[in-house]
């Protein structure tokens, strides 16, 4: 099991611990939950089929770029101001 496997894993045991914190199911988070080091990932590059460089949507860009905010772009496209 890697390292990011484990902080996944953590990352959501931290989430359960706050949501239980916030319906005050429980008064505190009852450890410290330290994450691992990471090393620095992988670059995956998209392809055609032909094998060139496909060319990234305006919306796939923009949505890669606002994170949670995902959603917001994928609005803006069904609303037409971005095209795919």
């Amino acid at each position: 099991m890697t390292n990011g496997t484990i902080n996944r894993e953590l990352a959501a045991l931290s989430h359960l611990f706050s949501k239980a914190v916030e319906w005050k199911w429980i008064d505190h988070h009852p450890a410290k939950i330290n994450r691992l080091q990471e090393d620095g990932g992988r670059m995956v590059y998209l392809t055609a089929a032909g094998g060139t460089l496909a060319p990234p949507s305006p919306a796939l860009f923009y949505a890669s770029r606002l994170g949670k905010r995902a959603m917001t772009a994928s609005r803006a496209v069904s609303a037409g101001i971005f095209s795919g």
